[in-house]
């Protein structure tokens, strides 16, 4: 082969794969070792797709032009470049403007740059995890990274978990930060009550003490019933208390104490707010049918929640189509179809029985007084 036909097959290479990677930055990791030295190969590849920066040359991931332009398309780039580079503050501040989290790959010089730092947690507060130790005891930087994102107080000096203020913004931006304060301001019972007050969530990251103190639990349940769940378990069956919820408007049974759930008096109380309750009752309680009762008298769709044996007796079902004929969408297809039970619904509710079984032709069927002593 002539010195012009070697040189022309070289040339062909290189615009074979100049032209490939101008269509996918990804194919330079196929490309060999020649051209991934090639600079405006792996400059067009970085451009098309940033991700081809890993199968560049260690020479060229050392080139603050080649850099650049995959920071710029993203900042985690940053990782595939040189140590160099990597401590270049213009390519850095270009990258962490692009993706706070590409502070991670930055020096330790510029990780403890404060400018640097404060324009990473100012987009997500949980960069400071990667922020030099020394800026983790500064407030104002504290301050920005927690009031952007409040779990970022995990990664903040001890000293500014224990601080009042600074715990506060973390808490007014995500009340789960309260579980990276200091186990004192967990404990302090007026810090925990302000944080509840807030956001009643909150109440789940307090001290065992504090979540065990009654007074404390009782003055926060009159005001939201949902704080219950997250006091102490001997707290969450104390009657006093459960007295003081059962008829708050929030009050969900499925947010107590499975003891709770067995109280009749509670459960009763329940369904009569919101019949769907009965879901979460007790086994014993959705087989009584008092219980039942209240709750179909609330909704029918409750008689779903009923027992079994419920929704198969008779004498039951009699009585419960007079409160709503729509339970019979709830009971077995012979109780369904039950001629007294069908009379008793369409004497009580004929038109939304009609709607409840249209494969059903009730408008034949003869009104005739359900005979006395069968309604139990």
């Amino acid at each position: 082969m002539t010195g012009t036909s070697i040189f022309t097959c070289c040339v062909k290479s290189r615009s074979y794969w100049l032209g490939r990677i101008q269509k996918d930055g990804r194919d330079l990791k196929h490309a060999p070792r020649k051209i991934r030295k090639d600079k405006e190969i792996v400059l067009t590849a970085v451009q098309q797709n940033w991700g081809a920066l890993v199968h560049a040359s260690d020479a060229l991931r050392n080139d603050g032009e080649i850099i650049m332009a995959g920071v710029k398309h993203n900042g985690l780039s940053l990782e595939h470049a040189s140590d160099v580079i990597k401590n270049n503050r213009d390519v850095v501040f270009v990258a962490v403007r692009n993706n706070c989290f590409a502070l991670e790959f930055a020096s330790d010089e510029l990780k403890n740059d404060r400018e640097l730092v404060l324009t990473a947690v100012n987009r997500d507060g949980l960069s400071l995890r990667y922020v030099h130790e020394i800026l983790r005891i500064d407030r104002e930087v504290i301050l920005a990274a927690v009031g952007q994102n409040g779990n970022a107080l995990k990664y903040a000096h001890t000293s500014l978990q224990n601080d009042p203020d600074v715990v506060s913004v973390a808490i007014h931006q995500n009340y789960e930060s309260l579980g990276y304060a200091s186990d004192s301001l967990r404990d302090d019972r007026m810090f925990v009550l302000r944080a509840v007050r807030r956001n009643y969530n909150a109440m789940e990251y307090a001290s065992e003490r504090v979540r065990n103190d009654r007074d404390l639990c009782f003055k926060v349940v009159k005001s939201n019933c949902n704080v219950l769940r997250h006091c102490s378990e001997s707290l969450q069956t104390d009657r006093e208390i459960v007295d003081a919820i059962v008829h708050q408007k929030d009050f969900h049974l499925q947010d107590t104490h499975e003891a709770l759930r067995d109280n009749r008096a509670l459960v009763l109380a329940a369904v009569k707010q919101n019949g769907n309750a009965l879901k979460y009752a007790s086994d014993r309680l959705r087989n009584d049918a008092g219980v039942v009762m209240a709750a179909i008298r609330h909704t029918s769709h409750a008689m779903k929640y009923a027992s079994g044996e419920l929704r198969y007796n008779r004498q039951f079902i009699l009585r419960a189509v007079t409160a709503d004929a729509n339970v019979l969408k709830f009971v077995s297809n012979d109780l369904q179809r039950d001629n007294s039970i069908l009379q008793m619904a369409m004497q009580n509710e004929p038109g939304s029985l009609q709607l409840a079984f249209d494969g059903i032709n009730t408008n034949s069927m003869r009104l005739e007084p359900v005979k006395q002593g069968e309604i139990v």
